[in-house]
């Protein structure tokens, strides 16, 4: 038996199954430096890229739960946010929102829903991020959902030419 992704709404938001017709809408965002320079990627200017992204979360066959993070009224795919497989009643959120939309509260909004369904529906008691620690918005939006910081990984990761820290942040289910 198959695992069907459940459609999420929110006030603003519709968190949905990626489909094909997302592919231009990942290519446009993660073929510009400016959007991936925040993140542990680079740039990924070749549509092949889009198509695998989109390709590997539709065939997936495992738990993880990847939706494509749109706004109400519009189906156009302007984000994603995800939950990996859990283990040990635990699972990583990961999210990106196009540059466009971003410092609109998108992220918070759809990283509160995928917290919420892990919470409330996979009934883990640990969702966890990480991410670098000069990305200010990803941390306020950490913050903003009640995650707390367990540590700092320094100079863990070597990009082009630098050292970048990683800060792991973590947010416990008080209702389990």
């Amino acid at each position: 038996m198959s695992f069907i992704l459940p459609t999420i709404t929110t006030q603003r938001l519709i968190l949905r199954s990626f489909c094909e017709n997302d592919i231009d809408a990942v290519h446009s965002a993660f073929s510009h430096a400016s959007f991936t320079e925040s993140m542990l990627t680079d740039a990924q200017p070749d549509r092949f890229f889009a198509e695998s992204y989109i390709a590997e979360i539709v065939n997936k066959n495992d738990s993880s739960c990847t939706w494509a993070v749109t706004e109400k009224g519009k189906d156009i795919c302007i984000g994603a946010v995800s939950l990996s497989s859990p283990e040990n009643m635990s699972t990583e959120i990961g999210y990106w929102i196009e540059d466009e939309y971003k410092l609109k509260g998108y992220a918070t909004e759809a990283v509160y829903a995928a917290v919420r369904y892990a919470f409330e529906y996979m009934k883990l008691h640990r969702v966890y991020a990480k991410c670098r620690t000069d990305n200010k918005a990803s941390v306020h939006v950490l913050k903003k959902n009640g995650f707390s910081i367990e540590g700092i990984a320094k100079d863990a990761v070597y990009r082009h030419g630098e050292y970048i820290s990683i800060a792991f942040f973590a947010k416990l289910n008080k209702k389990r």
